[in-house]
């Protein structure tokens, strides 16, 4: 699409003007409200997936008797193919039109989704666990573009406020949905869901999309290698983070590989997209100082909102003994918030600088982590509620200004690029805070177990004093030596010990990071609203906010 064609599908709106008040007000259409609700659903049902799967992966390993490290898989094979098909994916919204790219996408997500339910076959799960990522990576970028195309600019806040719920809620209800599907029905059925939501989706989609023709201009001068060389570089990247907790990281060869042949081919991505008279992606958008350190906040973001996700859940079952069925409810204290306060952001950031509500949100996340340094084995649930608080309220908060950053403030050449950008690091961020936190953990819980058994070893320290303690205990209530049941009762407790102060680690290190975050944001060019709203409009270069 050119850009005088995105201008004119691209209707401006005065931060003043009386339709700005309401959200989604101003005259839109029936149609041009299912198309957004259309593509903020698949957004939905593709990051809700992958979060359910992740919570059924255990007794997925079971039905098909197969190990961890073949189960690992079937969340590696979705990841890469999601990455890969991104590029390709916003291409073809722009040549082919959204509705022809996003309705097969659908349709397809849909029917991969039932058929995983009943597949007998890990081979062929894995097969249709890639068809998932493939038809989700392609579902995900159409939102962006369906609300710069069907809103006006305001009324692109409420949409991006949706794009921030559900894109983190799933994080939040999949625990309780994989829970409540597992109790009551079959582990299998955690793909309809998914399925159900993307069928109805592509449904409303044939209706809310309007045919429009294709944008032939587009292919006289194709940029191929713009579009393959990204997809197989950070796949190559992604195959490498995903697999690298599993394998030691580096000191895997196969994980050096991967990551080395998906570092030259992004390299070689960067030079042909520098001498291409006609890119597929503009690389120069990087220049743009509010946009790159939008997305390096994002990508931090990212990485500790996953490493939380996972360390929490792993906590309450590996400490707690606790089933899914068992903690899923108290993770709605934090889907609420999530629920309300993006709405909320919308008017935060209509009154105030963008950038301190990103501070903000920033902040209360660093909070809640500074909450689990105090982390202790005989935490109750109950205990754990701030935390899941502070995270709700901080992620309500987050997404709609750092969103507005990293798409309104671009002029419209540019943001096919940002759409790709903000969806790798969405993808990579994600992977990279799983591999981080479980390589983080293990590393953590030799630490400490070392540290504990030398002070054991030792007769000093805390642990010689609980042995000693514990053996004179048994003594009083047993005839033999009472000393190796002591030194084996002990010997449990600093291994569970190791562990929660591991998870203390994990607390203390995503909370530096997003302190670290936090003080980025100096580094943003100060925008109002309304330069974001009015500014930016039909420039052929980026804005000035350069490096």
């Amino acid at each position: 699409m050119t850009s005088a064609q995105s201008a004119e599908m691209t209707p401006s709106l005065a931060v003043g003007d009386a339709r700005a008040v309401a959200p989604f007000s101003g005259g839109l259409s029936i149609r041009q409200r299912a198309a957004v609700g259309a593509a903020v659903a698949c957004v939905f049902a593709a990051v809700l997936q992958a979060r359910l799967t992740s919570f059924a992966l255990a007794d997925l390993q079971g039905a098909f008797g197969v190990g961890p490290d073949e189960a690992a898989w079937l969340n590696t094979v979705f990841a890469v193919a999601e990455v890969m098909a991104i590029p390709p994916a916003v291409w073809l919204a722009g040549v082919l039109s959204l509705r022809r790219t996003f309705v097969p996408a659908a349709v397809a997500f849909a029917a991969v989704s039932l058929l995983a339910v009943r597949v007998r076959d890990f081979e062929m799960l894995l097969v249709l666990r890639a068809l998932q990522g493939l038809s989700g990576g392609a579902l995900i970028p159409m939102a962006m573009p369906t609300f710069r195309r069907k809103l006006p600019n305001m009324n692109r806040l409420y949409a991006f406020a949706l794009y921030g719920i559900v894109a983190s809620v799933p994080i939040s209800l999949a625990p309780l949905i994989e829970a409540w599907i597992v109790e009551n029905g079959s582990f299998r059925l955690v793909f309809v869901p998914p399925a159900v939501i993307a069928g109805v989706a592509a449904l409303v989609g044939v209706w809310g999309f309007p045919r429009q023709p294709v944008n032939w201009s587009e292919l006289r001068h194709p940029d191929p290698l713009g579009l393959a060389l990204p997809s197989i570089g950070l796949g190559a990247v992604l195959l490498g983070i995903e697999q690298a907790n599993r394998l030691d990281w580096f000191a895997s060869r196969w994980v050096i590989g991967m990551v080395t042949a998906g570092l030259l081919v992004l390299v070689a991505f960067i030079r042909h997209e520098l001498a291409h008279p006609t890119p597929a992606f503009r690389l120069d958008v990087f220049t743009n100082r509010n946009f790159t350190v939008a997305i390096v906040t994002m990508a931090l973001f990212r990485i500790s909102l996953m490493m939380v996700a996972w360390a929490i859940p792993d906590f309450l079952v590996r400490i707690q003994s606790l089933r899914p069925i068992d903690f899923a409810s108290v993770f709605l204290s934090m889907a609420v918030p999530q629920l309300v306060l993006p709405f909320v952001a919308v008017h935060l950031v209509r009154r105030f600088d963008p950038r301190l509500t990103i501070a903000a949100a920033l902040a209360l996340q660093c909070a809640a982590c500074l909450r689990g340094l105090a982390l202790d084995a005989n935490w109750a649930l109950d205990e754990l509620w701030p935390i899941f608080v502070l995270h709700g309220v901080g992620q309500g908060l987050f997404f709609l200004p750092i969103l507005s950053l990293l798409s309104l403030n671009l002029d419209v050449p540019h943001r096919s690029s940002a759409v790709v950008v903000v969806n790798f690091v969405r993808l990579v961020g994600g992977s990279a805070g799983v591999s981080v936190v479980g390589t983080l953990l293990t590393q953590s819980v030799h630490f400490h177990h070392n540290v504990l058994n030398e002070h054991l070893a030792s007769g000093a320290g805390p642990a010689a004093e609980r042995l000693v303690a514990k053996t004179q205990q048994l003594a009083a209530r047993t005839s033999g030596d009472a000393a190796p049941l002591a030194l084996h009762l002990v010997r449990g407790v600093v291994r569970r010990e190791s562990l929660v102060l591991a998870y203390s680690d994990v607390f203390l290190m995503v909370g530096a990071g997003l302190l670290g975050c936090v003080l980025l944001q100096t580094l943003l060019r100060p925008v109002s609203l309304e330069e974001l709203m009015t500014g930016t409009q039909g420039r052929a270069e980026p804005p000035r906010d350069r490096f």
